[in-house]
């Protein structure tokens, strides 16, 4: 590999079913929240734009909203009671105000006490409807969102397993649906790796890496050998290579447990996936090509050129110019062809788009932009962010989060650095300067340069040559370790 470093059934059972809180339980828990009004209800009552004012205006405010709240708890759970007595504690009259109640102590930001209930109610749901019921699904859905809240991050895990079996365990979910969960469980394995303390890393990147193995086998079999909807799942198992040798060549603990629990049981080199990547785009190509889609197939090839280039091969830069070829030759205009060739990319890439609009619309979603000076000179090229995936992988990009988790990125405290660089002919940086950093750390400032000189960049491409781009910026995140 080219840079220059080394690179070469349920798991939670329910809680008991909760009785009401009584009169005294109130008036103690009131309390309570009073105690926490400066951390909790302030906070809350921020959200609404009231500026607090020197005669505590805000605080008041604050205060009233908490009492009003305990008031909205304790009708609640004298509705509750009520039911109870009449009907007993699992009818499933007791789900709307359930909700009700958790509704109010996500208001009070009770995540523990809001989890209790959640828990009741999903018990309600199993002892009505049965273990296998689907309606749990939502439910369990806003138990994520409550233990992301908790920061507990196995729990959510537990949650996505759940949700999967489910799925899995019911003959009427359609296929694409129990992909879907399966991607979710892999993405947030993902995510533990860089969330969960370092010992345990790599327990939850071969789990991942089984789930999107086992998907592209289902997804084989749904949609058949020879389809394009088969293409984004070769290519994330393709990325999977990567990130594979990404997490063998760290040199921290997890690399020197991957080396001995992967490539050692494996008996395998770092360079052998990379190539088992190669040979994943390739089978894109040939599938693309049997359906006789030109530009889907020109766009793995692109993929193939960015393989060749993290394998160092010479035959990069002839794929690229025929993958260009391709793309005119399919129809699309040669100007948009030629300003998509000359766009800087870290490698690889981490989506397969089969339409060259797709790749173009997803890196300026991502904040690439060109800036040109009066004379319509290139002045500067923005790359956007790149989000690393740990301190352990910093030069590897973060996989994506599930998409009911996708807001956690907002509450994660993230080193923020702005780098301006440049890129050669050949995809390395060079002259790396930190124009901005939410950091004085010296490590971290020093990290940052040398996860940049260890990407792989396609270098932009002009007509026949390579050309070297002299002023890059790149926003890079790391979460702090």
């Amino acid at each position: 590999m080219s840079t220059r470093s080394d690179l070469t059934g349920l798991k939670r059972d329910a809680d008991p079913v909760r009785r009401p809180i009584s009169c005294r339980g109130r008036v103690l828990r009131l309390i309570v929240v009073l105690m926490c009004l400066p951390s909790t209800l302030i906070a809350a009552d921020a959200g609404s734009g009231a500026d607090a004012t020197e005669d505590g205006t805000s605080l008041e405010s604050a205060l009233q909203e908490s009492i009003r709240l305990q008031e909205q708890i304790a009708r609640i759970n004298e509705q509750l009671a009520d039911l109870e007595t009449r009907f007993g504690p699992y009818d499933p009259r007791l789900l709307e105000p359930l909700q009700a109640l958790t509704d109010t102590l996500l208001q009070l930001r009770d995540f523990d006490e809001a989890g209790s209930i959640l828990e009741r109610r999903l018990q309600l749901l199993r002892t009505s409807q049965g273990t296998r019921s689907l309606e749990q699904i939502p439910v369990i859905g806003e138990l994520i969102a409550n233990d992301l809240e908790r920061r507990d991050w196995e729990s959510v895990a537990d949650r996505f397993e759940f949700i999967h079996l489910l799925n899995e365990q019911n003959a009427g979910v359609p296929p694409d649906v129990v992909l879907a969960s399966r991607q979710d469980l892999a993405l947030w394995n993902f995510a533990q790796v860089y969330l969960e303390p370092p010992l345990q890393r790599l327990r939850h990147f071969q789990d991942a890496r089984e789930l999107l193995r086992d998907n592209v086998e289902a997804a084989e079999e749904l949609y058949g050998e020879n389809s394009l909807e088969l293409l984004p799942w070769l290519y994330q198992r393709a990325v999977l290579q990567y990130q594979l040798v990404a997490v063998v060549v760290a040199d921290d603990e997890l690399g020197v447990s991957a080396r001995d629990d992967i490539l050692l049981v494996e008996g395998r080199s770092s360079e052998s996936y990379l190539r088992q990547g190669l040979n994943l785009v390739n089978r894109m190509q040939e599938i693309a090509r049997y359906n006789g889609d030109r530009e889907a197939e020109a766009m793995a090839m692109i993929l193939d050129a960015d393989f060749q280039r993290l394998l160092d091969l010479g035959t990069a830069a002839r794929r690229y110019r025929e993958a260009r070829d391709m793309l005119v030759e399919a129809g699309l205009p040669e100007n948009e062809v030629e300003d998509f060739f000359r766009r800087p990319v870290i490698l690889p890439v981490p989506h397969f788009h089969s339409r060259l609009s797709a790749a173009v619309a997803y890196q300026d979603s991502n904040g690439f932009r060109v800036m040109t000076g009066d004379d319509g000179e290139v002045e500067l090229i923005d790359l956007g962010t790149f989000t690393a995936w740990s301190e352990s992988l910093p030069f590897a990009r973060r996989p994506d989060l599930p998409a009911a988790t996708d807001w956690l990125d907002e509450a994660l405290n993230y080193h923020e650095l702005e780098l301006e660089f440049s890129i050669n002919s050949r995809g390395y940086t060079r002259n790396p300067d930190i124009l901005d950093s939410s950091t004085d750390s010296a490590r971290v400032r020093r990290d940052t340069r040398n996860a940049l000189r260890d990407m792989q960049f396609r270098p932009s491409f002009e007509g026949d040559r390579w050309r070297r781009v002299d002023t890059v910026r790149l926003r890079y995140q790391v979460l702090p370790d």
